[in-house]
């Protein structure tokens, strides 16, 4: 069962993040909201034009050219040609793929094609707009480009259903949250009250995967803290004092005490720095 009696109403204007794990029932349900799937029981009702962001690049025929899929895409989504020609330009630059809007789709990149088919999503002023996973196409610019277009859409009031394993972006764009696990509705309310519930949930299914683990024999290790474990880290500043804002250019020291709980050959630390995303 993908979705156990599941029962929920998402009101108008509210960015709902929906959180579980993989295979709890995520992607099924929002395609069973844009039509992409009927479920075996009960109904969906929806009031507005839905955008659905699941596969970018359905609908696309290979032989066609950039325009030409354009026209394609928006017409199986309900969108009139009038309408389409009225916003062509628009979906043209913000794709920003240049000349290649006249090639054939079969010549682009993977990453083209997903520009090209969210350009069209986001471009044909949907009032429900349905996310899963898709703010990871293209580069980092059209990236915030996405991001941006979606922030319009929530401050214009419309609902959007987003999925994101990235708890820092649910947490930074979204209202409420909906937790799914198994097909089953854990949780659904509040952003800070369902993210804490998942969190810990999170945490206690790690640490049940150690656990079973270490019963069974099996000493292989589960995380990095199994290998090497990192005490007092601190960034120092160029007169050596801990701090966490640095100007630019300036010199930061890195402080830190280290335990190694395996054996390592020819050990090699690393700096790794990434945003609040973790990218």
């Amino acid at each position: 069962v993908a979705l156990d009696d599941l029962t929920v109403d998402l009101p108008k204007g509210e960015v709902i993040g929906i959180l579980g794990k993989n295979g709890s029932g995520k992607s099924t349900l929002l395609k069973i909201i844009t039509g992409v799937m009927q479920p075996s029981s009960g109904s969906v009702e929806t009031d507005g034009r839905i955008a659905a962001m699941l596969e970018l690049t359905a609908g696309f025929d290979q032989e066609l050219t950039g325009i030409e899929n354009i026209y394609l895409k928006a017409l199986s989504m309900g969108i009139s040609r009038e309408d389409i020609s009225r916003r062509l330009d628009d979906i043209i630059a913000f794709a920003d793929i240049g000349d290649h809007i006249n090639d054939p789709v079969r010549t682009y990149s993977s990453g083209m094609k997903s520009r090209l088919g969210f350009a069209v999503s986001v471009n044909v002023d949907p009032d429900i707009l349905v996310v899963d996973e898709v703010l990871a196409v293209g580069d980092d610019v059209f990236r915030l480009k996405c991001i941006e277009k979606m922030k319009q859409f929530r401050a214009m009031g419309k609902t959007i259903l987003f999925v994101s394993h990235s708890l820092f972006t649910v947490k930074a764009f979204c209202t409420k949250g909906m937790w799914l696990c198994g097909g089953k509705l854990m949780a659904y309310g509040e952003l800070g009250d369902v993210v804490k519930k998942y969190e810990a949930y999170l945490k206690a299914e790690k640490a049940k995967t150690i656990a079973d683990r270490r019963l069974s024999g099996d000493d292989s290790p589960v995380e990095k803290s199994d290998i090497i474990e990192i005490k007092n880290f601190a960034m120092l500043n160029e007169v050596g004092e801990k701090a966490s804002c640095f100007a630019c250019g300036e010199d930061i020291s890195l402080r830190f005490d280290y335990t190694v709980k395996r054996p390592i050959d020819k050990l090699n630390f690393g700096v790794t720095l990434r945003d609040g995303e973790k990218r």
